[in-house]
């Protein structure tokens, strides 16, 4: 396994720029895994923006690629400008365009301005989550497990949280997760006077995931919109209930 990290503060505001850089950077680490390991046979690539840019860098090689798509951005018709130029650069390329629900493969339809042909597979549940008896909790233990961006509302669930149960009721919210509102969402914690019964966990493995499901009473996470919730999931084959929007 191969990895590159390019972090930038500049991804979601200028976004041509950005995505200059990244296909710069991405030829450079291409090409050298070329030189090591030879053409690949197949490229399976997560994104309409990252698909782009690996379909410009590895066109020359004419190496089939696969995209398989998730973005939320699809799910409300928010692409516009460059965005929008990548995306049909990617449904008009792609040799397969998956989607991982009937719902996105509709708003991917809705958004081409075209012809596009999209099939969909959902995304796959690992072994591990596998059904465990509900624990028997002093406390009411609400679990939630996301990216901390705008999309989740991590916001809203704490201050959700504060209006329905007093300090002194017997329940706890676990949140698990990081992202680029981490501060707000501490802040808000701390300024509703809540550490001693809301918990930020960080980011968690798959392992520490299926850990916290086990030992909760039920998942919560009040997403704008989603493409596929794999957490929701996991917690259904785990035994849990879930509480989320429409």
């Amino acid at each position: 396994v191969y990895s590159t990290t390019q972090k930038t503060i500049i991804a979601s505001r200028l976004v041509f720029l950005n995505q200059c850089f990244f296909i710069h950077s991405l030829k450079v680490f291409f090409n050298k895994r070329i030189s090591e390991q030879g053409i690949p046979d197949i490229i399976y690539a997560h994104f309409y923006d990252a698909a782009y840019s690996i379909m410009r860098v590895s066109k020359e090689y004419k190496i089939p690629v696969v995209v398989m798509e998730h973005s939320g951005r699809l799910m409300h018709g928010g692409l516009k400008g460059f965005q929008k130029r990548m995306f049909n650069y990617v449904a008009l390329n792609a040799d397969k365009y998956l989607a991982t629900t009937s719902g996105l493969k509709q708003c991917i339809s809705n958004q081409f301005s075209g012809d596009v042909s999209v099939e969909v597979i959902p995304n796959m549940v690992d072994d591990l989550f596998g059904y465990h008896k509900a624990p028997c909790n002093e406390q009411f233990i609400f679990s939630s497990i996301a990216r901390f961006d705008y999309d989740k509302r991590i916001d809203l669930l704490i201050e959700s949280f504060c209006d329905v149960f007093d300090e002194n009721d017997n329940v706890v919210l676990r949140i698990g997760g990081t992202g680029e509102e981490s501060q707000r969402i501490k802040k808000l914690v701390h300024d509703n006077n809540r550490e001693n019964q809301m918990y930020l966990l960080g980011r968690l493995t798959r392992e520490q995931v299926l850990n916290e499901l086990i030992n909760c009473s039920g998942v919560v996470l009040p997403s704008r919109h989603e493409t596929f919730v794999l957490i929701w999931r996991e917690a259904l084959c785990v035994g849990r209930p879930v509480i989320t929007t429409d």
